[in-house]
């Protein structure tokens, strides 16, 4: 549904980064069936340094997928194990340079609250949209149709997946306007990337809950 504005196809990433140096890649894709979590370790620095040893046209990004870490412990249970090691990825890599490689997706249990990687908390939603311009959808839209939203997160916990990216992808993407403005609790927050992740909410909006779900329950289909 291109959320993502650099990637047009399952295939390529990248895609109209050229101005800023960046050539559209192939997607990386790896697996591992694993259930131990120090072996996952051992595949998630494999992918890191295999990442940094290609070049960018030859190896744009990799998703790993881990469906193994979840085991048989339930769709709950399994989201619980799989962010345990998330975690545990997290607090072996954060420390490292962030020049390294951006890792997409460093922590799961969010709530509401904002992080890098991550949509942004649906509390913000209304001003965002009130910023980008949509001051009558941002009225008129109930808070269960911007829930509709979430269907960008929605995944099976069986095919859990790690997104990494070459570092100069990261720093080359559109630039990151900041903005501070006041929300929900009277603070004041900066937010980036307000016009995408505005288009991205009306673009599920309109799509609607019918239809998101149906592509949904196709994808939970090819994965069985």
């Amino acid at each position: 549904m291109e959320a993502c504005p650099y990637t047009k196809s399952v295939d390529v990433r990248a895609s109209g980064l050229e101005s800023r140096g960046v050539m559209p890649g192939p997607v990386g894709y790896r697996f591992s069936g694993t259930s131990d979590a120090c072996q996952v370790m051992a595949v998630f620095w494999n992918c890191i340094c295999e990442l940094m040893a290609e070049p960018e046209e030859n190896l744009s990004s990799i998703m790993l997928s881990l469906p193994g870490i979840v085991g048989s412990e339930g769709v709950d249970g399994g989201h619980v194990r799989f962010a345990a090691v998330v975690e545990l990825v997290g607090e072996v890599f954060v420390p490292l340079p962030k020049a390294m490689v951006p890792l997409v997706l460093e922590r799961v249990h969010l709530l509401d609250m904002p992080a890098y990687g991550h949509l942004p908390p649906m509390s913000w939603l209304h001003p965002m949209l009130k910023m980008a311009g949509h001051e009558a959808e941002s009225q008129q839209l109930s808070e269960e149709q911007l829930l509709l939203a979430n269907y960008q997160r929605r995944a099976r916990t069986r095919q859990s997946i790690f997104c990494e990216c070459p570092p100069s992808q990261s720093r080359r993407q559109e630039p990151r306007v900041l903005w501070t403005w006041i929300w929900g609790n009277g603070g004041t927050e900066k937010a980036s990337g307000i016009p995408l992740y505005s288009r991205n909410t009306l673009r599920m909006v309109q799509m609607g809950k019918e239809k998101l779900q149906a592509e949904l329950d196709r994808e939970i289909a090819a994965q069985q």
